[in-house]
């Protein structure tokens, strides 16, 4: 996996994320170092946990994945979080 830089990934860079597959490959390339095998150990964790006829929770974990790429590849989140830490919230 490579570093990721602190430069931002705009939504526009992130190729679709359709498949489960398709956010593993993002988390790889753009995510930041232990968020691939983070994702993988929460969605074992679901699985296992989980019913065999219920993966609901797996699911959860799959959304709030891709969510969390989204949102950290989003120009106006980023801007309000840096806006934020200028300002001195949350220090």
């Amino acid at each position: 996996m490579r570093e990721r830089s602190d430069e931002v990934v705009s939504r526009a860079d992130l190729p679709e994320i359709r498949t489960v597959d398709d956010l593993r490959r993002v988390l790889s390339r753009y995510g930041f170092p232990g968020d691939r095998e983070r994702f993988e150990e929460e969605v074992a964790a679901a699985v296992g946990a989980s019913p065999t006829h219920d993966f609901e929770g797996a699911a959860a974990v799959v959304r709030a994945c891709r969510h969390r790429v989204l949102i950290r590849s989003s120009p106006e989140i980023t801007a309000a979080i840096e806006e934020a830490h200028t300002a001195g919230v949350g220090t």
